[in-house]
């Protein structure tokens, strides 16, 4: 008995000497306020900007207003699943997008979850979503043509590695179609094409990727789109994730340009920001792709409702409307605008 006794406690002893545990430091909050896709956090001290916090249940975020006491983060995933009183944990990353070859091919999400049901991407590295540019003086010119495969396009317009070619058109005339053909005509060459679909239907989106398996075009094309039922703030980061993208190729090949981008419906991305409210803390938005510029000033009502005439969200009795309280209440600027854009 004795003997089993001292067995016993030698077992005590020998689990106490062995026992450890790593400790890690967490950030912890508590949401405070939830509306339009933005939750306002309390007690987050040590985050950082566009540090990706986790409100459990699967669904992340995104600190974008860092204040004294309060962090602004906007929920990339169901914004029903978080509650006013939920815990919020910051992850320390900054958010990113897997990078690498084993995309191409493939359909993912802004944030490099596969949608195409064809398993998981095993990606070997990632890439902030968001990279200071290269200054002008690190660029080289542009001296690589790009040819779209249309003839009319290809002799009158120059389009080369490297340029940014915005096309401009109403809806259902084709412009889509251009961008297409330019990723078809790529096949059998060295040029990477990234497809960025914003705020389109999934079915639209499907008929794109068949068309482009039909002319074997996949081959060298990635597919990167936050849907129409996708929650703002994953719009609202689709084109960064695409130029991120973009970015690796261009490092992993030494190459000026290596990929091709084309953002499809920027217009949408645009309405997001008015729905996320980010009116006021973004004073310029400026989108730069491989197929698409658009600079937004939203500084002043005035500004804001030009962006929306010319993006065809209002039509001339609500821009009456919006110019008869300019000055008087932004407020109720901004009301109307979100109204009309999304009526």
């Amino acid at each position: 008995m004795a003997t089993r006794g001292q067995d016993i406690v030698s077992l005590i002893k020998r689990q106490i000497e062995e026992f450890g545990g790593d400790l890690a430091l967490v950030d912890v909050g508590t949401v405070v306020q939830v509306g339009d896709g933005v939750a306002s956090i309390q007690g987050l001290q040590g985050v950082g900007s566009n540090e990706l916090l986790d409100f459990g249940n699967n669904v992340l975020g995104l600190a974008l207003n860092l204040e004294s006491d309060i962090v602004g983060a906007a929920i990339l995933g169901d914004a029903n699943a978080v509650k006013e009183g939920d815990r919020v944990r910051s992850t320390g990353r900054i958010i990113e997008v897997p990078v690498g070859d084993a995309l191409i091919g493939r359909v993912v999400d802004p944030l490099g979850r596969p949608l195409d049901g064809k398993g998981s991407v095993e990606t070997t590295g990632t890439r902030p979503v968001e990279n200071v540019a290269p200054n002008v003086v690190s660029r080289q010119s542009v001296d690589q043509p790009v040819q779209t495969g249309i003839k009319a396009i290809d002799a009158m317009i120059p389009i080369g590695r490297g340029q940014r070619e915005l096309i401009i058109g109403d809806r259902s005339t084709g412009k889509t179609a251009i961008a297409m053909d330019t990723i078809i005509n790529q096949k059998g060459g060295d040029l990477i094409c990234i497809y960025v679909a914003i705020g389109q239907k999934q079915g639209k989106v499907a008929q794109v990727v068949g068309s482009l398996e039909t002319a074997g075009a996949m081959e060298h094309t990635i597919v990167v789109t936050a849907g129409a039922s996708d929650p703002a703030p994953l719009q609202y980061i689709a084109p960064y994730a695409g130029c991120a993208i973009a970015e690796e190729f261009m490092d992993m090949r030494e190459l000026v340009s290596s990929g091709l981008i084309d953002i499809d419906e920027w217009d949408q991305l645009v309405g997001r920001l008015y729905q996320m409210d980010d009116l006021d803390s973004v004073s310029s938005f400026t989108l730069f792709g491989g197929m698409g510029e658009v600079a937004i000033n939203q500084e002043e009502e005035i500004k804001k409702i030009h962006s929306a005439v010319g993006l065809g969200l209002i039509d001339e009795d609500e821009e009456r409307a919006l110019r008869s309280v300019v000055g008087r209440d932004p407020q109720q600027v901004r009301t109307l605008l979100r109204q009309t854009a999304f009526a």
